[in-house]
């Protein structure tokens, strides 16, 4: 989280809804590491996040254990 918090000034956000309205959620993880994007995170269906990643519409996600996608075709640098 910290090296996020080093670059997110540059970077677009995209999280499910339920993150961001969770306490302990975008608005927590924000707080405790001085998270600040390019612009407000977007918020979007689960099913979409890794869609919006890999289509670089969006540069971070909270990612979904339970989702069976698997991050490592769609990551970069």
């Amino acid at each position: 989280m910290a090296d996020l918090a080093r670059v997110a000034s540059r970077w677009k956000a995209g999280f499910g809804y339920e993150f961001l309205e969770r306490a302990d959620g975008f608005a927590g993880l924000a707080k405790l590491y001085g998270l600040s994007f390019s612009r407000p995170p977007t918020a979007m269906d689960l099913g979409l996040t890794y869609r919006a990643l890999a289509d670089h519409r969006v540069d971070v996600i909270a990612g979904n254990s339970t989702t069976g996608k698997s991050p490592r075709s769609i990551w970069r640098h």
